[in-house]
């Protein structure tokens, strides 16, 4: 992937998006001056030393922004049984440049192919860049020959939000088997919790039957049954809904939206004009930048007659980036190594122990005091290793109160203790810098949320 904006740091927020199945290197574009486009050689001089390293096995697959037009050269060519070629590319741009030439020179040079304009999805060589002054074809995928027998589909996409359009790559392959493993494992499900999901989770999970059995046994049954009322909601109400981020983002917004990417279809079909699609999307863009200053202008106002600091930083905490990824570049030792340092060097050091707290041992926990707690409970938070999150409780109403109350209990009694209760996932979290070695994170120790309702209610007693 290259663009010419995409400087270091930017590279940094760009790793916390892109899928980490696969290995990504980047050759960030250079300026000959401070303003201006970067020119395809410089991107090339930094490609050639990382093509030329490739490992045994290892298929190389690069696509960006080259600010290069190539015309209908480098596509895939085959004979048939007469020795006639066959295949090439098509492109709806026919001029090469100086950049172009530089870079089908380097493609050449790696018996390489342009696969724009020649697999399924994208057989005319759509244009990739509609800027004020034209239309262009500059960003493309290349790679071996091996890779294009893998490509099921390519499309340039419909974005209007820049003058680029994404170009998008299907592929068929396999997974390896670590990422089979990480993909086979249980999925965390946070579920939906507005006012008709509760409902229907409450209606659904009904009455958790208790038992004679084992605390383990029952916890297991219990939990996974909770679980499965979370994924059937999530499935029937679809994607969850997620608040969102961009407050200046509305109806308007979106129906403006389609009707720019309608007139790119139109135009892309040849049953429109190009100048209505860039009067359209000059017209969205002029709206979008003019509602982003009004949001901006109104949270200022807002922080400014916030009369309490915690309604600042309710205000702030609205506008802040996410969480930064982990760096994925760590090694797994390297983690053990620093945790087992701040814990002490002990690597199966116990926290907090089973039962404990300063309450009687004859004394019995009660149902009202399992409902204190979880009326306590707060929403969003992170989700423990029993994969169920806090609303699951606040919402399953009284018979999961109960539920929980004879677990507690019979944990209390001393008839078992869950072994969910004895682990803990150390999760890190960035205290200080860009988060590119162990010691700038810190770490959190995410319990099962049903442990957490124990002890607190201990705490309380």
């Amino acid at each position: 992937m290259m663009e010419t904006w995409l400087d270091e740091k930017g590279w940094e927020k760009m790793k916390e998006k892109i899928p980490r199945e696969y290995k990504w290197r980047v050759q960030i574009a250079t300026r000959k001056y401070k303003k201006g486009r970067a020119s395809g050689d410089r991107k090339l001089e930094g490609l050639k030393d990382t093509t030329e390293e490739g490992e045994r096995g290892v298929r190389t697959i690069i696509g960006g922004d080259f600010n290069a037009r190539t015309g209908e050269e480098r596509g895939w060519e085959e004979e048939d049984e007469e020795g006639v070629e066959g295949g090439g590319r098509r492109s709806k741009d026919k001029k090469i440049n100086r950049d172009g030439r530089k870079l089908l020179e380097f493609i050449e040079e790696r018996g390489w192919m342009i696969l724009n304009g020649g697999v399924k999805g994208d057989e005319e060589g759509e244009f990739t860049y509609t800027g004020g002054r034209g239309e262009t074809v500059i960003d493309y995928v290349i790679g071996e020959e091996e890779v294009r027998e893998r490509v099921e589909r390519l499309e340039v996409g419909e974005r209007v939000d820049s003058d680029h359009h994404p170009v998008t790559l299907w592929m068929r392959g396999k997974l390896e088997k670590d990422q089979k493993k990480r993909e086979g494992g249980r999925v965390k499900r946070r579920g939906i919790w507005s006012e008709e999901g509760r409902s229907q989770f409450k209606e659904r999970l009904g009455t958790i039957e208790g038992g004679e059995g084992e605390v383990q046994e029952e916890i297991e049954v219990g939990i996974s049954r909770i679980r499965k009322v979370i994924e059937e909601n999530e499935k029937e109400g679809g994607r969850r809904d997620k608040k969102n981020g961009r407050g200046w983002w509305d109806e308007e917004c979106k129906e403006k939206k389609r009707e720019v990417r309608k007139e790119l279809r139109k135009w892309r079909k040849g049953r429109g004009e190009v100048e209505r699609f860039r009067e359209e999307r000059k017209e969205y863009r002029e709206m979008c930048k003019r509602k982003k200053n009004e949001e901006k202008e109104r949270m200022i106002r807002e922080i400014g007659e916030a009369k309490t600091e915690g309604k600042v930083w309710e205000l702030i905490g609205r506008v802040r980036k996410r969480r930064k990824r982990i760096n994925e570049e760590i090694k797994m030792e390297e983690w053990k190594e620093y945790f087992m340092e701040l814990m002490g060097g002990m690597e199966n050091r116990v926290v907090k122990g089973e039962g404990g707290g300063s309450r009687q041992r004859e004394e019995e926990i009660e149902l009202e005091e399992v409902r204190n707690v979880i009326k306590k409970l707060k929403a969003g938070k992170a989700i423990g290793n029993d994969g169920i999150p806090n609303e699951a409780w606040k919402y399953g109403g009284e018979e999961m109160e109960k539920w929980i109350w004879e677990i507690c209990k019979k944990v209390w009694r001393g008839e078992g203790w869950p072994k969910q209760w004895k682990e803990g996932e150390i999760v890190p979290i960035i205290k200080k810098g860009e988060g590119r070695g162990v010691k700038d994170y810190r770490g959190i120790t995410i319990m099962s949320s049903m442990y957490k309702i124990y002890t607190a209610i201990l705490a309380e007693g």
